[in-house]
């Protein structure tokens, strides 16, 4: 209906694996039983897991002067909100820094919530891999080990070479 605000996922795409790319940098990863892949844009791959009602987004944060420590430890992505909870998550080999934070809304006189999580790491070439996720259900998404499938990365560089 027109201007209800509210949007259906239609999955795109149901497979068990997916690389994200961006420049000459590539991040594949195995996708957690029940998500499915439903958004791209110029700043990454989106999933849903309809069991869970909750939302990750894989993106390529590309070579900056800042560490993946650093942009977890700015918390830009929280803005005002409280942290609930942060630290590093080690998987093979790489360390991840996260934080999660939970947001507040009154809508017509009910309080509701919505979890938020953040997970960065550096990637070989200067680049960061982000982690993000989102429910409004699913308190679990606030826990880093609910993310170690999308940690689970295997990195790679491509050259893009113009044939003519």
């Amino acid at each position: 209906t027109a201007g209800s605000g509210w949007e259906e996922k239609t999955p795109l795409k149901d497979f068990e694996e997916d690389t994200i790319k961006k420049g000459e940098t590539s991040v594949s990863y195995k996708l957690p039983e029940g998500f499915i892949f439903y958004s791209e844009n110029i700043g990454g791959k989106g999933y849903y897991s309809e069991q869970d009602d909750a939302y990750v987004e894989t993106s390529i944060i590309r070579s900056t002067s800042s560490t993946a420590r650093e942009y977890a430890e700015s918390k830009s992505l929280a803005g005002i909100s409280p942290i609930t909870s942060e630290g590093e998550f080690e998987v093979n080999g790489l360390k991840y820094y996260y934080y999660s934070y939970s947001i507040k809304r009154v809508e017509s006189d009910e309080e509701k919530y919505e979890y938020k999580f953040a997970a960065y790491t550096d990637l070989e070439g200067g680049d960061i891999y982000l982690i993000t996720g989102y429910s409004q259900t699913a308190t679990e998404i606030m826990e880093a080990q609910y993310y170690k499938s999308f940690m689970e990365i295997e990195e790679s560089k491509t050259t893009e070479t113009a044939e003519k």
